[in-house]
């Protein structure tokens, strides 16, 4: 493995492995070195010789920390089911209650299915985070780990294991994701109030730390991420065209960081090409500005922004009314010249950023196992093509373009245009060229929003020409090599059920935010965490990188998806790497996105089945316009079905299909929902709804938990006129 200048040398690179040498005047044959020869075989993940002290209680703790050996399908097995890779030694009873005492539990939560208590819950797929079900080898090492505030031996153990897969010099944990955001985002962002965060698409916590410290996050997916019903790869990719025209409109000095989500949570939980993120980064490493290098050019783009500013701060493609169906009709022309484009040379749409690699990847897409073939005859969207339903449900999500701040999208769409120009000549933009070098040219840092990292790596692999074949974890230390950073919420891929990181290589950058951590987590060896959290971390890094835990995590999802496709249900195609969401605008057409059809969905599949998913649409990313006091809806009304790591059986998931496909039989009986409480930030956690057709004094149930005051007057106001 190559390393890149400016990252930590790695303690488990195959380049830098050392055996775990006896002393050099004992003999060959020793005791000491037929154990650590025996070591050595034992464990893939080796510490060179000991230069610290503590790292004698490392290499213990790495030794009981051994890797499981891979248990995919063997020679001549291919043609048989893929078994989990695992057993089941402890249960935990869960409880069907009736449906008339369901219905009348979700009337008293306000129809919001996180007011629910998860006793009440029969199968839960809300998330999946902080709900794996955790190894023997975990739950083990957890309870031989030492406890100590400073310096604890399991803190070493993690660092030393996260500095070999991430590749980054300096670890930070802390309580979970979104304390590394606030660490991150109040170090680099609140120092510069009014600056801009470009991302593939924010998830909820992020936007609201960037926002929460002063600035404005902006989502430049490309445009295929919004049509749910195109099977097409990499749809969680980052529109490098975009990116490259709005930081060339609103100044490099101005924007602190670029992040890229893995898997793109709130587009369907797609992936991420290699190539979109070498093309993102362009294979240099920004430097860290401090607040008063720039301070100068930050105060003077505060004080010029003015309304531009406040309408910056409507990410997600919530742009003014007139803005809106311009931008949408300009990019529904160039999307299908596009196609037309490339239909004609017998290929299909592909991003504003084509390249022959994602061309290639189309093509990798298309020649999968027989097996996966055969399901895209059953029902998936090729590449350049659509089911009359799907094109239909597409052509209805409003503004499909990479959704950055309105000011930039003249210069948004003319990169764009010269994007398409380059792909309908046949000539892909060189990695060399202007697209590839944005990074190097600008100077500002990437940092991978890493949730679901080793997810998104089983994509590449699986798709993405040239890693067929490769390890997952050789991919993983690609992937991350091209990254200044990243943020990481351990209760998802580390398996655990709290713990999150904070990684990055400048050293300056890391002194601010250890000591940021210092007083807003702990300790930076064990940042708000128990220790025995950080050792079930390191070991569900371990696990989490293993092929075939990989291999039955995504057939499970591909089982639920197939269920769904096959009778129709509307889905995000193709399937992520963590849930199937279901697309509720293609799902309940006759509720307005005013009305929440997605919660509206996500509350009836509670009451119908028990099964608790949840919302990521309107309620999530819809907001208030401030100025008219318009509801501004999301681009994207889906409702998810998050799958919690080594849960449920397959039979678990039949159970939710048939509740969601009786559902879908009886759709045009769910009604929409009004919502009488809601947050500024994150407030899908705690908002209240009622049914839409009940009247003011029908709604005491779910308004009576509203505190006084709290009831959205422009969205009210808004439903109350269209209902008259």
């Amino acid at each position: 493995m190559s390393l890149t200048p400016g990252t930590a040398t790695s303690a488990f690179g195959k380049s830098q492995q050392q055996p775990l040498e006896s002393p050099a005047a004992a003999p060959v044959n020793t005791r000491s070195a037929k154990f650590n020869e025996a070591l050595n075989r034992s464990l893939s993940w080796d510490l060179p010789q000991p230069r610290k002290p503590h790292e004698a209680a490392v290499r213990k703790s790495l030794k009981a920390l051994k890797p499981p050996p891979s248990t995919t399908a063997a020679e001549g097995d291919e043609d048989l089911p893929i078994p989990p890779p695992y057993k089941i030694k402890m249960v935990e009873q869960i409880t069907l209650l009736p449906r008339p005492q369901r219905e009348k539990l979700l009337q008293e939560a306000g129809y919001n299915v996180f007011c629910l208590r998860s006793d009440q819950v029969f199968i839960d797929l809300l998330t999946d985070s902080g709900t794996s079900a955790m190894s023997d080898v975990q739950w083990a090492n957890m309870m031989n780990t030492p406890q100590a505030y400073a310096g604890s031996s399991s803190f070493y153990t993690l660092e030393a294991v996260v500095q070999d897969l991430f590749g980054f010099k300096h670890v930070l944990p802390e309580h979970q994701g979104r304390a590394a955001e606030n660490v991150l985002f109040s170090t680099l962002v609140a120092p510069r109030p009014g600056c801009w965060v470009p991302n593939n698409t924010h998830f909820d916590t992020t936007e609201a730390n960037v926002l929460r410290c002063g600035g404005h996050p902006v989502n430049l997916a490309v445009p295929e991420a919004y049509e749910t019903g195109l099977a097409s790869p990499f749809k969680g990719n980052m529109d490098v065209a975009a990116l490259e025209a709005f930081i060339a409109e609103k100044g490099a000095e101005n924007i602190p960081l670029v992040m890229i989500t893995v898997t793109n949570n709130s587009a369907g939980g797609q992936p991420v090409s290699m190539d979109n993120v070498r093309q993102v980064r362009g294979g240099h490493r920004g430097g860290w500005r401090s607040s008063s290098s720039s301070s100068s050019s930050s105060s003077g783009s505060s004080s010029s922004s003015g309304s531009s500013s406040r309408r910056a701060a409507r990410v997600y493609g919530q742009r003014a009314p007139g803005e809106m169906q311009g931008q949408q009709q300009q990019h529904q022309q160039q999307q299908q010249q596009q196609r037309h484009q490339h239909q004609g040379r017998g290929g299909g749409g592909t991003p504003s950023n084509s390249s022959s690699s994602s061309r290639r990847a189309a093509r990798v897409y298309e020649q999968r196992a027989p097996g996966e073939r055969h399901r895209q005859q059953q029902g998936w969207v090729g590449r350049g093509s659509s089911r009359s339903s799907s094109s239909k449900g597409a052509a209805r999500v409003h503004g499909q373009r990479a959704s950055c701040e309105p000011a930039a999208a003249a210069a948004v769409a003319a990169a764009a245009a010269a994007a398409a120009a380059a792909a309908a000549a046949g000539q892909p933009l060189s990695m060399d060229g202007s697209v590839s070098s944005i990074a190097k040219r600008y100077g500002i840092p990437l940092f991978i929003d890493a949730a679901r990292f080793a997810e998104n790596c089983w994509f590449i692999q699986r798709w993405e020409p040239g890693y067929e074949g490769k390890p997952l974890r050789d991919i993983v230390r690609e992937l991350f090599s091209y990254a200044d950073g990243c943020t990481f919420s351990g209760k998802k891929e580390a398996l655990a059920n709290v713990g999150g990181l904070l990684c990055c290589n400048d050293d300056t950058l890391y002194e601010a935010l250890r000591n940021l951590t210092i007083v807003v987590e702990g300790y930076p060896t064990y940042g708000g965490l128990a220790c025995r959290d950080l050792m079930a971390m390191a070991r569900g890094l371990m696990e989490v990188t293993d092929q075939a835990y990989q291999e039955y995590r995504h057939s499970q999802i591909e089982l639920l998806a197939g269920l769904l496709r096959d009778a129709g249900v509307p889905i995000v195609e193709p399937p992520g790497g963590h849930a199937v969401y279901v697309d509720a605008r293609r799902f309940l057409p006759h509720v307005p996105q005013e009305q929440f059809p997605a919660q509206a969905l996500t509350a009836a599949l509670y009451g119908v089945s028990g099964v608790r998913g949840v919302e990521i649409g309107s309620s999530c990313f819809g907001h208030v316009d401030e100025e008219t006091g318009a509801f501004i809806p999301a681009r994207l009304e889906l409702m998810r079905l998050a799958l919690p790591r080594r849960v449920y059986t397959d039979n678990h998931l039949r159970y939710v299909a048939a509740g969601l496909i009786k559902l879908y039989k009886q759709r045009d009986s769910i009604k929409g929902l009004r919502r009488v409480y809601a947050t500024k930030l994150l407030s899908h956690f705690t908002a209240r709804f009622v049914p839409f057709d009940q009247t003011a004094e029908d709604k005491p149930a779910a308004a009576a938990a509203a505190p006084a005051g709290a009831e959205e007057s422009g969205v009210v106001r808004q439903q109350q006129q269209q209902q008259q």
